[in-house]
Formats: C-alpha cells, sequence, structure tokens
C-alpha cells in the first residue's frame, strides 16, 4: 500500500500525521520513498512490515533487558533492586529470543509454503530458479 501525506493525513493536522508517521517509521512499520516526479514523500506499508515490526520489537526488547541488566550491576545484584531489574531483564531478554526464534520459524514456514528457500544469507530465492 502507497499514500502520500495528505491521503494519509485527510482527518488529522499536519503535525499530528507528522507524530504518527515518526512512530510509525520507527516501529518499521512503514517507510518513507521519496518521489521522484513530484517533491513529495510516498509512504510505503510493504509485505514485509509486520515482520519488520515484530523484530523491531524483538530488538527493544534486547535493549530494555540490557538496560535492566546494567541498573541490576548498579544497584547491586543482591540488593532487593538490583534482583528485581536482574528478573526483569531477564524476562524481556526470554520475550526477545521467543519473538526471535517465532520469527525465524514463521519465516521458514512462510517460504516453503510460497515455493521458496532460504539461502545462507536468510534471502528468499525461488525454489524453481
Amino acid at each position: 500500500m502507497r499514500a502520500d501525506a495528505a491521503e494519509v493525513g485527510a482527518s488529522g493536522s499536519p503535525a499530528s500525521v507528522s507524530k504518527a508517521v515518526g512512530e510509525l517509521e520507527q516501529q518499521e512499520i512503514i517507510r518513507r520513498e521519496r518521489d521522484p516526479r513530484r517533491r513529495h514523500d510516498r509512504y510505503v506499508i510493504d509485505a514485509d512490515a509486520l515482520f519488520r515490526a515484530w523484530m523491531a520489537s524483538a530488538r527493544q526488547n534486547t535493549l530494555l533487558a540490557d538496560f535492566a541488566h546494567h541498573g541490576a550491576q548498579t544497584l547491586g545484584p543482591t540488593s532487593p533492586a538490583g534482583m528485581r531489574l536482574r528478573d526483569v531483564g531477564d524476562f524481556f531478554d526470554h520475550v526477545g529470543q521467543a519473538m526471535l526464534r517465532a520469527a525465524e520459524q514463521w519465516r521458514q514456514t512462510h517460504a516453503t509454503r510460497q515455493g521458496q528457500s532460504l539461502d545462507c544469507t536468510g534471502s528468499e530465492r525461488r525454489a524453481d530458479a
């Protein structure tokens, strides 16, 4: 799906559209393309948008885990706050890893259903190619 700013912002102020677009870009749900024929950006939601958003969320969980583990070390790993932060970090690390495994399983299943195989870099190629 492709849309320009006027289509995206048909029911909102330019500032609210800009904020929403920025948030969606950060989550990798949409991406911006420059229209070479006009001075406008086009916003694209392609087939891999949800996969990229899922992976961005997994990366966020990894960052949260790292911050929590660092905080636990700073506060002292045996202090009550340090132990809680360690548990929070362990939780986000577990969730992030589970998300990555689920994404890889989905990619493999999806590629098989589409008659494709993945090469060693994870790039898809047609089975009949």
